[in-house]
Parts: C-alpha cells; structure tokens; sequence
C-alpha cells in the first residue's frame, strides 16, 4: 500500500490570489515503497527495510545489546511476556494493551503492542515508535526503532504517525537526521487527514522557505486550515501574515518578534530611582554598584528597595 495511494492528486503548490479559497490538491512527489525482510532480536521479530533514496526516509533496524538493564531509569517500561489469545487480531491484541494500561501493568501493555504493531495494526506501530523515542524502552539503538516504526505507520496512512516522524525529520531530533524534504511530503500526508500541527508546520514552511519555494497566500490557508483542526496559534500568524506586505519572514522568532514586539523602554522622570540589584558579589558586584551609584546618586542600591542603603548623594 503506497502512501500516495490515499492522498488526492491534482496542482502543485502555486500561489493563489485568494488566502481564503481551497487549497490546491495534496501531491506526494516520491511515493514511498519498500521492501520487508525478517530478522529477529531476543526472541521479537524486526523486519528491517530496504534503503531507498540512501535511506532517508526510514532508518533501518540496526539491532544492538542493550544499553543499560531495564528499571534504572524511572521512566523505563519493562516488557513481560504475554499469550496472545489464539485467532486474535491486530485490533483485538491493541485492546488488550489499553486494558493491561487499565490496570496500570504497563510491562504487559508494551508486550501486547509491540505484538499488535508486529501484527501490522498501525495504531499500535505508531505508539510503538512514539515509546522508543520518548526512550521508555531501554534499548541502544532506539532512535532507529523509534523512527522505523513510525515509517511503517506512517507508510500505511496514519496521521499521527506521519505528523511525528516529520516533525523528527525536520528538528533533527532524537538522533534522527535531518531531511526537509521527506518532512514536507510527511506533513502534506498528515495535512490532508486534518493534522492541525502538520497544517502549522506546513504554513510557516511556506512562510519562511523552508524546504518549500516561499508562498505567503499558502502559508496563510494552511494557518487558518490549522486554526480551524484546533492549533489556536494558527489563526493569529494568518491574519498578521496576511497584513504584512515585503519580504518573507526567516523563522520563528523573527516572525513572533514582529507580531509581539517588546514595548518600548519607559522614559523615567527627572530624579526617578531606577530598580537595582547585584546578582554577585566580590570585585564585580561593587563595580557594579559603584557604576550605578555614580549614575543615580541618592537611589537605594540594593533589592532591600527604599528602606536599603542609598547611594551617596
């Protein structure tokens, strides 16, 4: 199953006249296939992928030793074994996961989902991935798992799953390495399946250039696209973007500089006290004050305020 499959096919992204109208069709530019081929590690199967396009898209497994023993880290989730009811399917196996998390034996509820994502069931894939890069399985080789699993979900049309492996893509977060260009194709996915995120994502990447040729009308649609699937966020950067005029904005923070731009210093009156207080002491803290004494004679020069000692005057 190719993940274009399900996406609609139609213009590329070019600018529009009207922020407000439909946004052109969704194109994936390089369909995403590959290879399964088994392996297994202690007992779990892994089947690693076949690199494509130098294996940008999906890190393969690279299985290693542990790293340290599960339960060291308070955060860890220490898998057991489980039987899996016999006829069982991959739905009925991530049930039985949520009732293990029901009763709190979160060892049983990982054992349960990483059979049900070994079963193919893509829900159970993607919080698989989601496990191993929030480093609750206790394994080396995590951030390769991690972002694995979330490729196969991702490959079989979960939104959550394409949304989170973008977003690793195009931070370079976790040890993943960056690629703008698959984190784009990942987020117009999760875009059409109403990703609110994937829609922020997308529209200030049109806004700042980013992996994207710089399309203000778009970058608009795609902010209030995400304002209207729950990005609050995204309603106030359309509308200031869609009063601005000149060039395009570089990143975030230049972006929010523009929108909140700090107020201006207040203008003290003649002989007003400015607040001081050192944050050191020894040589530099009476440097300081000394500075700031032959400056404001007569101020209180210290945070006791008014009843502390005054500069001389």
């Amino acid at each position: 199953m190719l993940l274009c499959a399900a996406l609609p096919v139609g213009a590329a992204d070019t600018p529009v006249d009207n922020p407000g109208a439909a946004l052109p069709a969704i194109t994936i530019t390089t369909p995403i296939t590959f290879t399964m081929l088994a392996t297994s590690q202690n007992g779990v199967n892994y089947p690693p992928v076949q690199q494509q396009d130098g294996g940008r898209y999906i890190i393969p497994v690279r299985p290693q030793p542990y790293q340290r023993a599960c339960g060291t880290t308070a955060t860890d989730i220490c898998e057991v074994p489980v039987t899996i009811p016999p006829g069982a399917t991959a739905e009925q196996v991530y049930e039985l996961a949520n009732q293990a998390l029901g009763r709190h034996q979160l060892g049983q509820q990982l054992a349960y989902i990483r059979k049900s994502a070994e079963m193919g069931y893509d829900r159970a894939q993607y919080v698989l991935g989601e496990y191993y890069l929030t480093h609750r399985i206790a394994e080396n080789d995590w951030p390769q798992k991690g972002a694995y699993w979330l490729g196969i979900s991702a490959k079989q049309g979960n939104g959550a799953a394409q949304l989170a492996l973008g977003i690793e893509l195009e931070d370079g977060r976790n040890n993943v390495p960056r690629d703008q260009a698959r984190a784009i194709e990942l987020f117009k996915a999760a875009a059409a399946q109403h990703q609110g995120m994937a829609e922020l994502r997308l529209g200030l990447d049109y806004e700042f250039a980013n992996g994207v040729p710089h399309n203000r009308p778009l970058a608009i649609q795609y902010l209030r696209r995400a304002a209207a699937d729950g990005v609050p966020t995204g309603a106030a950067k359309a509308n200031f973007l869609a009063k601005s005029s000149g060039g395009h904005y570089q990143s975030l923070g230049e972006l929010d500089a523009a929108m909140y731009p700090a107020p201006p210093p207040r203008k003290m009156k003649p002989g007003e006290c400015p607040y001081f207080q050192t944050v050191t002491t020894g040589p530099y803290a009476l440097a300081q004050k000394s500075l700031f004494c032959n400056a404001h004679p007569g101020c209180p020069s210290s945070s006791a305020g008014w009843s502390g000692p005054r500069c001389p005057g």
